[in-house]
């Protein structure tokens, strides 16, 4: 921090995982650079990051009896340690490149008022305060995103199509501002298949975030052009805080509905191994309904929720983007409850929930979380 208004600053990540079995290392690089102005009249926030993922890919062991029938399998041992069991894969791996950058700024409107800062018997100074009455606000995201599969393993074993030729690579280059452009490879690996998306919405919100008993805030965007035409999202939550007892209660209430477009690579997809074009996907239709209830002097939170899906898009048994035709509901519910005596902790969170449709959209029911330790 270079005073009240200015700071800024960088954080750099190095990840690397060696995988329980061979071939299956993972390597991940990390660096942001950032900086922010808070001034009375002017805000702005500028990111700068940049990501790099290589993933190593075996393909899985060559046979599963290598763990469940070890004693069938070569030299007659009876347990094989993970890297002595053979792969499908070794000359393979995953790579994924991005980089963004990201500014918000804000302008503000006002007045300024004068406050008593302090009062004795003989003298008494005054300071002033700026108070925003309307902000302009104008915020940019620009990203890119690149795949990459490289192989060097005899792969017509274990797909049975080939869609882009050997030596080729996928290219998926886009820029996004509402406007979106996707370059993908063509079955004769020479061309390009170039898609353009052009997105525009309107919308606004309406909040009170001023008070100490109620705050609501409802925001909501339609599509107007292309791509957007008949997209839409609304989002409402409000909050209720009272005493009980010697504590403050808050409950919590969200709601929202949204009919959205499937995302594009769910749309247009194409690789070696895999390859679809679905323009006519239906928009997936969601609703939502949740309630929160938090008691923060027991550190007790219950949370539970319903939501209905439409047209729900998924990835079926085959790899391949499939749209279900009915409706799913999912029922959740959350309790997290921690505890506490002197330096001892012990941190509690119990998740159940329910699909009406298993083999479309399978989750686990219950999930438990549990972190016990010492702080001091």
């Amino acid at each position: 921090n270079v005073n009240k208004q200015l700071a800024f600053g960088f954080n750099f990540d190095y990840l690397y995982g060696r995988g329980y079995y061979n071939n299956q290392n993972t390597s991940f690089f990390n660096a942001a650079l950032f900086g922010s102005y808070i001034g009375d009249r002017y805000e702005a926030t500028l990111l700068y990051s940049n990501n790099y993922l290589k993933m190593n890919e075996n393909g899985g062991i060559t046979d599963d009896r290598y763990i469940t029938r070890p004693e069938e399998m070569a030299e007659g041992k009876k347990e094989y340690e993970s890297q002595n069991i053979p792969t499908l894969l070794s000359k393979s791996a995953n790579r994924n490149k991005d980089f963004y950058i990201f500014l918000t700024q804000r302008y503000k409107l006002g007045f300024t008022r004068e406050v008593a800062k302090a009062k004795d018997d003989t003298t008494s100074t005054e300071k002033t305060e700026f108070v925003p009455v309307t902000s302009f606000i104008h915020t940019m995201k620009v990203e890119r995103a690149r795949h990459q599969f490289t192989s060097e393993d005899e792969l017509y074993k274990i797909y049975p199509e080939a869609y882009i030729q050997p030596g080729n690579k996928l290219l998926n280059d886009f820029i996004s501002h509402k406007l979106s452009n996707y370059r993908l490879m063509d079955r004769d690996s020479v061309s390009v298949d170039k898609y353009s998306e052009h997105e525009v919405f309107v919308g606004g919100e309406l909040a009170k975030r001023q008070g100490k008993t109620l705050h609501y805030r409802a925001m909501g965007e339609v599509g107007i052009l292309d791509k957007a035409i008949g997209q839409f999202r609304v989002n409402a939550d409000l909050d209720l805080n009272f005493r009980l007892w010697k504590d403050t209660v808050s409950f919590i209430a969200r709601g929202s509905i949204s009919n959205t477009l499937p995302a594009f690579y769910m749309r247009h997809y194409h690789s070696k191994y895999f390859y679809w074009d679905n323009d006519n996907m239906d928009k997936e239709f969601r609703t939502r309904l949740e309630g929160e209830l938090n008691i923060e002097h027991w550190q007790t939170h219950l949370k539970a929720g319903v939501e209905n899906i439409k047209n729900y898009t998924y990835f079926n048994q085959k790899a391949l983007p499939q749209q279900n035709d009915g409706n799913i509901q999912v029922l959740s519910a959350t309790l997290s409850q921690n505890f506490r005596l002197g330096i001892f902790h012990l941190d509690n969170e119990v998740t159940w929930q329910k699909s009406s449709n298993t083999t479309v959209l399978p989750l686990p029911e219950l999930s438990l979380y549990h972190n016990f330790y010492i702080q001091t």
